[in-house]
């Protein structure tokens, strides 16, 4: 959102059989982007007649350098098509184009299928309760966490992260790992032509 930009950072432990062993939050922050400014005006990329939305979240990402350079995996909520699309597209297109390490870098995930894993409400405002029993004990520790107002933004941010772990990464773990069978794999070897006879001498 604008007012309600919530980020949640999390550390994902694997074993080596791909199994989730715990996922820990270690940082968790609310921004409102009208409150985001030019550090630099001087040295901006933008000129002061385009400072619009673009701007801040340009200045949004910059400032959370710290956690985009060192993150694996960047998973977004997917706005609707009559909501907020512009905010979600220019954070979306600055992060891939400077910190992504491939297609699946940065992820667009469905709302919808969050809260259809969840089993959650319809009703939009039952759903802000049910996230924040969902997420609760994880951000618990989060002084961001503790200190908001309207805790379900946060809950709702890590709640993508839950849910990605949990229908996701399995396949995108196993889509990483070395087949271990490739060697024994039945490969028949092609026909072979028949040699040639050269004619009997005369």
């Amino acid at each position: 959102g604008h007012t309600n930009l919530a980020m949640v950072v999390a550390e994902v432990d694997v074993d080596k059989y791909d199994e989730i062993t715990g996922i820990r939050v270690v940082h968790a922050q609310m921004s409102d982007l009208g409150m985001v400014g030019c550090p630099n005006p001087e040295d901006c990329i933008f000129l002061p007649g385009d400072r619009s939305s673009a701007h801040k979240c340009h200045h949004w990402v910059e400032s959370c350098d710290k956690w985009f350079s060192g993150s694996d995996l960047v998973v977004m909520e997917r706005q609707p098509l009559c909501g907020l699309t512009g905010i979600e597209q220019s954070i979306y297109i600055y992060i891939k184009q400077r910190y992504s390490a491939g297609p699946n870098h940065v992820r667009l995930l469905s709302p919808n299928s969050m809260h259809c894993h969840f089993n959650m409400s319809s009703d939009k405002s039952v759903r802000r309760e049910e996230i924040v029993q969902i997420s609760g004990a994880y951000l618990e520790e989060a002084p961001a966490f503790r200190s908001a107002k309207e805790k379900d933004h946060l809950a709702d941010a890590f709640g993508f992260i839950l849910f990605y772990c949990q229908t996701i990464l399995p396949a995108d773990l196993m889509a990483q790992r070395p087949n271990r069978f490739a060697g024994f794999a039945y490969r028949p070897e092609p026909p072979r032509s028949p040699p040639e006879i050269s004619p009997a001498p005369q």
